[in-house]
Formats: structure tokens, sequence, C-alpha cells
């Protein structure tokens, strides 16, 4: 598992540096495509200084979150962009399980990044086609067990009644 979350994650490192979102449904694609040229760069840093990424193979405990794609209710189907609401029934399924580990003294992360390559999942743990991979929950007992953390103020980029109303809380 942690080889093949590796090679996107290199993928996904290079095009933050470029000054890209990975992979965003709306992007340049022939930037991305140069910025994953560089992504053996990363790598070769990943290998001198390894961190989560190097480590996968390491954590305790990895829960390959699944779906089965024919009772995922995705009302976003059929519109003309990329879909995204089948997340919905997911992701707070994993919300869930990580506050639960950490009410038991557990850390963890979920990551999407072996999503990436999907068919080689498939083929390493026996998922059918069927089958879509919605994350990896990491687990374990960790070094340090944060109590605050920082994120932008809700004001900072919520609004009032449109997109361009006025900024919630003024």
């Amino acid at each position: 598992m942690r080889d093949i979350y590796l090679e996107a994650w290199y993928q996904y490192v290079a095009m933050g540096a470029a000054g890209l979102v990975a992979w965003a449904p709306i992007t340049d694609r022939d930037a991305e495509s140069e910025a994953i040229r560089h992504a053996a760069e990363f790598a070769a840093a990943g290998k001198a200084n390894p961190g989560f990424a190097e480590k996968l193979d390491k954590v305790p405990v990895l829960l390959l979150v699944v779906v089965d794609l024919r009772v995922l209710a995705a009302v976003d189907r059929d519109l003309p962009r990329y879909t995204l609401v089948g997340g919905a029934s997911v992701y707070p399924f994993c919300w869930s399980v990580l506050l639960a580990a950490r009410a038991e003294g557990l850390g963890g992360v979920m990551t999407t990044m072996v999503a990436n390559r999907e068919h080689e999942v498939q083929r390493l743990v026996g998922l059918p086609d069927e089958s879509a991979v919605a994350g990896l929950i990491a687990l374990g007992y960790p070094a340090h067990q944060p109590h605050r953390l920082k994120r932008r103020r809700v004001e900072e980029f919520t609004t009032v009644d449109r997109y361009d109303g006025h900024a919630f809380g003024i």
C-alpha cells in the first residue's frame, strides 16, 4: 500500500510545489504534466528525509475505506461536471472513526491519495470492479496529541444569501 501511496504522493507534492492544486477538476493540464515530471526529485528528497508517506508501512492500523458504487447515491451523477456528492455518506463515517479513535487515545489521519491509484489498490486487496476507493485511514498512538488546530475564521470565507453576498458575521 505504501508504494502505491508514494507514487501519487510525489506527484501531489510536485504539483503543489509548482503552485497548482493537485488534480483539480478545472486546471491547466499542461502545467500539471510539467510539474509531475519533477516527482522523482521529491521522491529522492523523501528517501533522504522520510516522513509520513515514506513510513506508511509502519503505521499500526490502515483502514481502507471502500464504497460499493451500486448503492452509492450520487445525485450529481448526470450533471455536466465531475461528481462529488457521493462522498457525503462516506466521509462523515471516516470522521466518526477518527473521533472515536481520538477518544481512545489514538491519533489518526484520513488520506485520499490511494484513490488516485484505485486499480492498483483493487488488485492488491482483491476488490471487485464495482468498488471504489474512498480513502485510507491511518491509526496509531501519536507521539504528540494536538489540542488546538489552526483554521481560518468562518467569517473569512462565508457569505450570506449569495456567493457574492456580504461576509457572514458582519
